[in-house]
């Protein structure tokens, strides 16, 4: 669990200016809302809000953890990072998914 240990000395790593940790908060955080929105069978704005919502309670839950750690720190710009990315995540499920499928639906597959 990369969110808990301790960094290491030094500068953190970065990609053409950007922190390495930035960019993998934008895609940990778009696959995870657009998980859960495969999860919920369905690419309709109550289930996509639900999938974003999910990831983005995750990202804060994830940053109260750190809080406490010495080597760690909760940080905002990380949540709102986190926020970004599975609101993306959620945006590109729903350009991606293929119609709902009301059968599984009806079936119990998911109930929104």
């Amino acid at each position: 669990m990369a969110s808990v240990r301790d960094p290491g000395p030094g500068p953190p790593p970065s990609i053409l200016g950007v922190p390495l940790a930035t960019s993998l908060h934008l895609v940990a955080y778009a696959g995870l809302a657009a998980a859960v929105g495969y999860g919920l069978l369905r690419a309709d704005g109550r289930a996509l809000l639900l999938a974003a919502g999910t990831a983005v309670c995750y990202g804060g839950a994830v940053e109260l953890v750190q809080a406490p750690l010495p080597s760690r720190s909760a940080s905002a710009v990380d949540v709102l990072v986190n926020t970004v990315g599975a609101t993306a995540g959620a945006a590109l499920w729903r350009a991606v998914a293929p119609p709902a499928n009301e059968d599984a639906i009806d079936a119990g597959a998911t109930s929104l």
